[in-house]
């Protein structure tokens, strides 16, 4: 194994990263990657870029702060917080502390998802003290496994179900002390409406396309989504299109703005200009010159 390879989730990074110090970045096979320092890649961030995860991510931050929009809603985390990323989530990085170092897994391990350990949604964690502990351990075992020539990647695949079975009994615990581990059907309805939103890639237009999906009426949809989330399911319709809109710009194949609204299913590019305009108060070619500028 060429160990001044790695592997990290965004395209872009990935290539960039390969120059970098490959004592702290670790790659394993091609579902899974390590991430011990964040330092190399910080400046290359670009404030509001968005970047879609093809695998799981679990960030455990060991220092400093950052603020992250992940599908649609807003997350700080600081030391001591553990984030748990569902794969097809769009990450979009609004800002970081020069101290920021959090320690990344990238992973597919089929286990996790067939025993549920990865739930549809964003998951966050303020670890105590004694759990930080506990989580630094899982990731720096990891991190000599991965080091060892000829390794079992069983071992590591057990040690990552191991240790989301201990996020998933922190989060019911969590769950319980807020008295919201009791899952209602309007609940169940609404985690199973934003996973279609999210895992969908280019989004139905139409909330009756959703409701089929559900085995439920597209008025009984309608109504329990505002009841749950106080927006309509059109409104997350047009925040999920926003979303693509935002990837496709910025993609390295160039859509130009007919294609875009042809893929997005917003008619042509005038409707989807005005579409992207009234949403954000810029043009798409405004939004897409502004990313450029800061690449």
């Amino acid at each position: 194994m060429d160990n001044r390879k790695v592997y990290e989730i965004d395209n872009e990074v990935r290539e960039k990263m390969t120059h970098f110090d490959p004592q702290r970045h670790n790659f394993f096979e091609k579902d899974f990657s390590l991430m011990m320092d964040f330092t190399p890649y910080r400046d290359k961030i670009v404030p509001g870029k968005p970047m879609r995860t093809p695998e799981h991510r679990l960030i455990y931050v060991e220092s400093g702060y950052a603020t992250l929009q992940i599908s649609f809603d807003d997350y700080e985390i600081r030391k001591g917080s553990l984030l748990l990323v569902p794969r097809g989530s769009v990450i979009i990085t609004e800002e970081v502390s020069n101290s920021y170092n959090p320690w990344t897994i990238s992973f597919n391990v089929p286990e996790a998802d067939g025993q549920m350990l990865v739930p549809y949604t964003v998951t966050k964690l303020q670890l105590p003290e004694s759990e930080e502990t506990t989580v630094a351990n899982y990731f720096q075992l990891i991190n000599q496994l991965i080091k060892k020539d000829n390794v079992n990647r069983r071992s590591i695949d057990f040690l990552i179900v191991s240790l989301l079975y201990r996020i998933y009994t922190l989060r019911e615990e969590a769950a319980q002390m807020s008295g919201t581990g009791r899952s209602t059907r309007g609940m169940i309805i609404r985690d199973n409406f934003l996973y279609l939103i999210n895992q969908s890639g280019i989004p139905e237009r139409e909330v009756g396309w959703y409701a089929k999906q559900l085995n439920i009426t597209a008025e009984y949809l309608r109504s329990t989504i505002k009841a749950q989330t106080m927006q309509t399911p059109m409104q997350w319709i047009n925040m999920a299109t926003l979303r693509e809109a935002r990837l496709l710009l910025v993609d390295e194949m160039h859509y130009s703005l007919d294609q875009i609204a042809e893929r997005l299913h917003c008619g042509n590019a005038s409707q989807f200009i005005k579409f992207f305009k009234k949403e954000t108060g810029e043009t798409p070619n405004d939004f897409r010159k502004r990313m450029q500028a800061h690449s």
